[in-house]
């Protein structure tokens, strides 16, 4: 991912990806973002 990309985006492909890896993405984005998802 680039820099230039929205904050939207951003959410979006994380948001996508959550889904598809699961676990393996969580370690990547953190706590904060696990907290939210749950």
């Amino acid at each position: 991912m680039q820099s230039t990309t929205t904050p939207g985006l951003c959410r979006a492909l994380l948001f996508v990806a959550l889904r598809q890896r699961g676990v393996g993405m969580h370690r990547i984005l953190g706590l904060n973002w696990r907290n939210n998802i749950e």
